[in-house]
């Protein structure tokens, strides 16, 4: 049974296939080297996140966002590592 609740806006669920190393995790990585940016009409926002996903759920992560971010027209990572940036479209 997997319950994931939130006083904060709203939960992502992400589900994520990745080949990370074990020394990372998903999560970290994100919080690491990722923003969390979305649009709403003309202007473009950086949300926060916070993890919500149960240690025993493997599959991707649960994050905890600002609720304006559910009522974006579009969302995305933006991710940087090095001089390299990488933009993942969730929406």
């Amino acid at each position: 049974n997997l319950t994931v609740s939130s006083n904060d806006g709203g939960i992502l669920h992400l589900v994520i296939d990745s080949n990370l190393p074990s020394k990372f995790d998903n999560y970290s990585f994100l919080s690491s080297f990722g923003n969390l940016k979305y649009k709403v009409g003309d202007n473009v926002f950086i949300s926060s996140f916070k993890n919500k996903t149960p240690a025993s759920y493997t599959e991707g992560l649960y994050i905890a966002v600002d609720g304006d971010v559910l009522k974006a027209d579009s969302m995305w990572f933006e991710i940087a590592i090095r001089d390299q940036k990488y933009i993942y479209v969730l929406k």
